[in-house]
């Protein structure tokens, strides 16, 4: 499974009794005052969108707490990650990580530099930095994804000072930080940094996975050959209106965060005991699950029967047939989870 929220695929005609544990969206799903809003901004459905984005951007630099000029806007965080990555001869990247990254350098003839970090996948900072090829864009996802483990303030530090002195940018990918700590909480790190790049969306946090808003802080010389290249209208008229909510929200996030973290601890009890399987910590709404034997296939098939979709790794990679990752989702739907579990364990005592 190259991607997660395959539902049309695997749902065999149909996917809506599937059960998707395989896509990290919010449990909560999109808060209704966000919902009514696109609703009714439909009736701009008829006009051209601000190419400029001057009021989404305004609105969104109110939400991350930076100045309006220094937002970009786009169709998912995909958009402005891969124009990011187009404006660099290399990127470095710590694996296993999102396969987007290393496929859209790929892609367009960029040298891709990776950095195998071993179970349990934690970044070794400073074996990371000590590899560092000159003049790329480091990519980092934080919270890691598959993970879910976030860098330390300190860790982030050290990371940016190598990037400097070796003539490159840091990229953060920071799609699930919402689930970690809302911006109003960001540490300094952020500020008055000329060569950092950071990117979020609606995507996840938002349960906006079909409007497609992307939202980055850009630096002024990296963000003026960006918008060179980025093409009109690539943010449509509801996802305009959705980014438009999200200063608005506040109360939606906190309860998503304390629903996530309780689920999630939930969720990894149903682990801390097995003896085919252990969850490593996260503080995302998802977690990665390592098995002790090569059974990722066996437990897929065995879920999908059940009609629960789960995230498995393609052959030939480092995740390949011992791990899986499950999203957290409602309370009712882990308990099913939780239940089919319990009987897959049953189903590998028996063989």
């Amino acid at each position: 499974m190259e991607h997660g929220g395959n539902i049309e695929t695997y749902g065999r005609g149909h996917p809506e009794l599937l059960t998707d544990f395989s896509a990290n969206i919010n449990p909560l799903g999109i808060d209704p005052r966000l919902e009514a809003a696109m609703h009714r901004a439909l009736s701009a459905a008829d006009r051209y969108p601000d190419f400029t984005y001057r009021r989404l951007r305004r609105a969104l630099s109110e939400y991350l707490h930076c100045a309006p000029e220094a937002v970009v806007a786009g169709n998912g965080a995909m958009e402005i990650i891969a124009g990011s990555i187009a404006l660099f001869p290399r990127i470095y990247l710590a694996t296993p990580c999102f396969n987007e990254y290393a496929r859209i350098a790929k892609s367009r003839g960029i040298a891709v530099y990776t950095f195998e970090m071993a179970p349990p996948f934690r970044l070794c900072v400073p074996e990371f930095i000590e590899k560092m090829p000159e003049n790329a864009l480091t990519i980092l996802t934080d919270p890691n994804n598959p993970t879910g483990y976030t860098l330390s303030d300190s860790e982030r530090e050290a990371i940016y000072r190598a990037v400097v002195e070796k003539g490159g940018h840091l990229l953060l990918d920071e799609t699930f930080m919402e689930f970690v700590r809302p911006p109003s909480e960001e540490c300094s790190f952020y500020d008055e940094k000329d060569r950092l790049i950071t990117v979020r969306a609606a995507t996840k946090f938002f349960a906006l996975p079909g409007i497609r808003l992307g939202y980055g802080i850009l630096p002024a010389g990296i963000r003026k050959r960006y918008l060179a290249r980025q093409l009109p209208w690539t943010v449509n008229v509801l996802a305009e209106e959705a980014g438009l909510w999200l200063k608005s929200l506040d109360a939606y996030g906190e309860r998503t965060r304390a629903y996530v973290q309780r689920e999630r601890e939930r969720l990894a009890t149903c682990f801390q005991k097995s003896k085919i399987a252990e969850a490593y910590p996260s503080e995302a709404n998802f977690l990665l699950i390592r098995l002790q034997a090569p059974v990722a296939k066996r437990c897929f098939q065995f879920f999908l029967e059940r009609h629960i979709l789960l995230r498995i790794y393609p052959a030939g990679g480092v995740l390949a047939d011992r791990y899986m990752r499950i999203a957290v989702r409602t309370a009712e739907e882990n308990t099913r989870f939780m239940a089919v579990w319990r009987e897959f364990e049953r189903s590998v005592a028996d063989v």
